[in-house]
């Protein structure tokens, strides 16, 4: 019998079936001249009892089409023998989405880097659709094919317009096509149930379709299952027009038992929260029985654009060993990160400490800066969420829960069931197998943290230490300048002690009150600086110097058990399992094993029992004990390192509290040298307005007067020196009694005293010039 089938530039062969339907087939071919694969759609004796204008509609709405996210139609032409009209199209050889989700692999759905790729290329592929009036009308992941261009990406491309037509969105239908798990409600009353109505149908129920179609890609499942799937019509006929609002799932689980509503995804759904919760709104909105409620084709291109244009952030939650990603529109910024985080972990903005590439988060990113700008994270390199005020890391037996467990085989033979069977042991074998890589990549990143948060430690306390030597200088310059003022005052009390009491007492107590007050500042800076100069270096020696902590986590990571070679070891039980299951297939296609079969039958069996032992054992008996083991050693590790965090973290705001308060003191010290010198000039201007006896000599008041002492030399021609001089009281008193002896009248020793305290102003003066300088000074350190 000849297989093969040519036109005048393909041929195929019949035995080479990529897929069939209810018009026809297609085949794998070949141009003649080229050797390029190609896919060829034949016809069926059905497809051409057709009127020829629907038959012609396909080859139609084809040559129309030209998009990436449309399967391309490379040329009509007819088959030599028949003469029948056959479409040659662009061959995706990665086979169509029903076969994808088909393998065990994918039992619960696509992974969500594959989910988000079949939700761009179809709402793309619909969108063009649309734009150029079209309606599929048979939308199903039987109908969308995997595409692997040359450059390696994968694209998912429509297929099989059979029953597609031209139809703008207010125009109305009355023609049935589709499958009837993934048909709109009115039209499975019609189509499936035959109840006679005239209820007209609209493009929208293009929407209903790829809402059936998107579920299933997401868990692997259909949404809606009566108990018996087609048998039960009527009840899936109820399940889908009485569902409630919002619902996007409803499934029987035993004959006439009661529907199983759900607003959510599954949890064996493998997205991730952030994830399902936009794919739940979007599902809620076009598996929508009722016309009023379901959106609109813009409604559902503006929700699909907006999760594939949002900008995803892996996250590792250490205190719960916690995968999460999200997903944000790009406009959003660090705070809105903060509050999508509290969303999933419950863990407040104020206690987040969020690290990537070995560091803060925000030394890569302004907080104010649209995280569009952000560095790109994996699950490999994510950000890493710290609870702050949390020291509790619980261990990661939790992901090491299976939503199944291995079937058993029955000893005797039934290909069939030994088929299912063994497809459910490679579902979970894959399941199993998810679990290893998550627990492996999650051990990694608890054993890496601390080395990250001792990294920060190290940081933030050598920018301590800078910050309190900065400190302590500035508290020395307050030292510094009180003791000036102190100096200052002594001298002021010295030069007074030559004249009667009385005169100046007042300015001498406002100056006396401001020195003491003084003192008692220099005391309270003292209070503050010294306590805290001892704290920061007792953690310098801990951190720094002894490596107290750094040590104690390398002893505790020695201790653990590695994971080397784990995933390589479960990947190669997975393999081999699905090895099992496709020779369970072909003895299933075969209907009939010899005796000679059947014993090699049962060894399969015993294989694939024993290779699940050994899986299911890789996981409990060694990844995870492993993980328990990692996340108890950081747990004990943590709470030393996060009262150390707090630790420096109050030193951290001590330390600014600190240098405000040096800062006001300095200011405030400033004012009351000013004061200081307003008060010494006020009493230079008092005694100069007084006419009396002669000032007392005092010679022992000097013996703890300062440097700044005044020395008074030999009075030549009645006039007094130029500048004043330390000098022992000896000299001071026969400098005093040759001014007596000079002078003789109580005017001259009028004009003598005049001189003198026009010498102590200028005394006053250089003060004031000094203070000025230590002023500058201490500005300087200030602003340093």
């Amino acid at each position: 019998m000849n297989y093969l089938r040519n036109s005048v530039h393909y041929t195929w062969s019949t035995t080479d079936v990529l897929g069939k339907g209810a018009t026809g087939s297609v085949y794998r071919g070949v141009h003649k001249k080229t050797g390029e694969a190609v896919a060829v759609k034949t016809f069926n004796h059905t497809s051409h009892l057709r009127p020829l204008e629907v038959q012609m509609r396909e080859f139609e709405v084809m040559k129309k089409c030209a998009h990436e996210n449309i399967v391309k139609m490379l040329a009509i032409e007819e088959e030599i023998e028949s003469q029948k009209k056959v479409i040659v199209m662009e061959l995706c050889d990665a086979g169509s989405l029903f076969t994808i989700l088909d393998d065990p692999e994918n039992s619960y759905g696509l992974e969500e880097e594959e989910f988000m790729r079949v939700l761009k290329d179809l709402a793309a592929g619909m969108k063009y659709l649309r734009d150029n009036s079209i309606i599929h009308r048979d939308l199903k992941p039987g109908n969308i094919m995997k595409f692997i261009s040359v450059d390696g990406r994968s694209i998912y491309k429509l297929t099989d317009f059979g029953a597609a037509r031209e139809l703008e969105d207010d125009q109305q239908f009355m023609s049935l096509y589709g499958t009837e798990e993934y048909l709109h409600p009115d039209m499975y009353e019609r189509a499936v149930l035959r109840h006679p109505a005239n209820k007209p149908f609209r493009a929208t129920v293009d929407l209903w379709s790829i809402g059936v179609t998107l579920y299933h890609v997401a868990t692997g499942s259909l949404p809606f299952r009566p108990y018996g799937g087609r048998k039960n019509r009527e009840t899936m006929h109820y399940i889908i027009t009485t569902k409630a609002s919002g619902v996007i799932s409803g499934v029987q689980h035993s004959e006439k038992g009661p529907i199983e509503w759900s607003k959510e995804l599954p949890k064996t759904c493998l997205l991730n929260q952030g994830l399902r919760d936009l794919v739940t709104v979007l599902l809620a909105g076009i598996l929508e029985c009722n016309a009023e409620r379901m959106w609109t084709f813009e409604q559902f291109f503006d929700c699909a654009t907006d999760i594939i244009t949002r900008k995803v952030f892996h996250v590792f939650y250490m205190n719960e060993g916690k995968e999460i990603c999200l997903y944000m529109q790009p406009n959003k910024t660090l705070q809105d990160l903060k509050e999508q985080i509290t969303l999933q972990t419950n863990v407040p903005c104020a206690n987040q400490l969020l690290l990537f590439n070995k560091a803060l988060i925000t030394s890569h990113v302004h907080p104010s800066a649209e995280i569009s700008t952000y560095p790109t994270t994996s699950h490999t390199n994510p950000i890493i969420l710290v609870h702050t005020e949390n020291t509790d890391v619980k261990d990661l037996t939790r992901l090491s829960a299976l939503s199944a467990c291995f079937p058993n085989f029955p000893l005797t033979i039934n290909l069939s069931d030994d088929a299912v069977l063994a497809k459910t042991c490679c579902s979970v074998a894959h399941a199993v197998k998810r679990i290893i890589v998550k627990l492996v990549r999650s051990r990694d990143h608890l054993l890496k943290i601390p080395e990250i948060l001792l990294s920060l430690a190290v940081e933030n306390i050598t920018k301590l230490c800078t910050n309190c030597d900065i400190l302590k200088q500035k508290a020395d310059d307050i030292y510094h300048m009180c003791d000036q003022l102190e100096r200052n005052f002594t001298l002021v009390s010295e030069f007074l002690s030559f004249w009667p009491k009385g005169d100046c007492d007042n300015e001498f107590q406002k100056l006396s009150l401001l020195v003491s007050e003084k003192k008692q500042l220099k005391e309270q800076v003292k209070q503050k600086v010294v306590p805290l100069y001892s704290a920061i270096h007792i953690l310098k020696q801990k951190v720094l110097v002894s490596m107290h902590l750094q040590t104690e986590w390398e002893q505790a990571v020695s201790e653990c058990t590695d994971l080397v070679g784990c995933v390589e070891t479960a990947d190669t039980y997975v393999k081999t399992i699905r090895g099992s299951w496709q020779s369970f297939v072909r003895d299933k296609n075969s209907r009939a094993l010899s005796n000679h079969d059947e014993k090699f039958h049962n060894l399969e069996k015993v294989k694939i029992q024993y290779t699940s032992k050994k899986l299911e054992s890789l996981l409990q008996d060694r990844c995870s004990k492993s993980c328990i083991q990692a996340s108890n050693k950081l747990d004990e590790w943590y709470s030393g390192m996060q009262a150390t965090m707090v630790q420096s973290q109050c030193l951290k705001e001590d330390l600014t509290i600190a240098t405000s308060l040096l800062k006001s003191y300095s200011s405030a010290l400033q004012e009351v040298e000013c004061q200081a010198f307003e008060i010494g000039k006020q009493i230079i201007s008092i005694l100069k307005s007084v006419e009396g006896p002669e000032p007392s000599i005092k010679p022992q008041s000097f013996s703890s007067a300062p440097v700044l002492e005044p020395e008074l030399p030999k009075v030549q021609n009645g006039r007094v020196p130029q500048k004043l001089k330390c000098s022992s009281d000896s000299s001071v008193l026969y400098l005093l009694q040759s001014l007596k002896q000079e002078h003789s009248s109580l005017k001259e020793t009028a004009e003598e005293n005049n001189a003198l305290i026009e010498k102590i102003s200028e005394v006053l003066s250089c003060m004031k010039k000094e203070c000025r300088q230590n002023n500058n000074h201490q500005r300087s350190s200030l602003k340093s």
